[in-house]
């Protein structure tokens, strides 16, 4: 996976969360702090929030944008390429 920096992070329905301020990469840790211009209401995820919790979901309809996946690796989620 490689997301390149000003990609939209949607939610599974397709709402705009946010966009990335950086590139990353699989294998890249991935900040709070790679995340900016939240839009439709979404906050910005703190440093210890939990992946999967409420900063997680769309503030529109609950549709989530980033999930664990085993391990403590996450996914998050663009409109042009789904789950990554």
């Amino acid at each position: 996976m490689h997301l390149n920096k000003g990609t939209i992070i949607t939610c599974e329905e397709g709402h705009e969360i946010c966009e990335l301020i950086e590139s990353i990469s699989s294998g890249d840790i991935i900040r709070s702090s790679s995340f900016d211009n939240f839009k439709n209401g979404n906050i910005q995820p703190q440093p210890l929030d939990k992946i999967g919790g409420p900063s997680s979901s769309c503030n529109k309809c609950g549709g989530k944008w980033m999930k664990e996946f085993g391990m403590g690796r996450m996914r998050l989620h663009t409109k042009k390429y789904g789950w990554l």
